[in-house]
């Protein structure tokens, strides 16, 4: 297991969206893995977007609906940083539920 600022860096075997939360470590081949799934909403060299929406959220600054995207921020050449569901280009998650089905 690989360590990065005392967090356990998730890896290709143990990486799963349903395990990992905001601010855990990963490798950069789970992010390989996330753009080869399906084109990236966004792809910079400092952080990828997935690209098919994880939800739509309402933002309060924009006042509308907006979908949400896994994120991943690169920390160093081989360790990302997942950010959560955030709106396009961003790396913070906000954004409100306010509908129901």
């Amino acid at each position: 297991m690989i360590m990065y600022q005392g967090k356990l860096v998730y890896d290709e075997d143990s990486f799963d969206f349903s395990v990992v939360h905001v601010g855990d470590y990963v490798d950069s081949r789970v992010v390989e893995n996330v753009v080869n799934c399906m084109p990236p909403a966004m792809m910079r060299d400092s952080c990828t977007q997935m690209g098919e929406p994880y939800s739509h959220l309402w933002d309060e600054q924009k006042q509308r609906l907006r979908p949400t995207f896994a994120t991943f921020v690169r920390k160093t050449a081989e360790i990302w940083q997942y950010m959560g569901n955030c709106f396009l280009g961003e790396t913070t998650e906000r954004g409100i539920r306010k509908y129901s089905f």
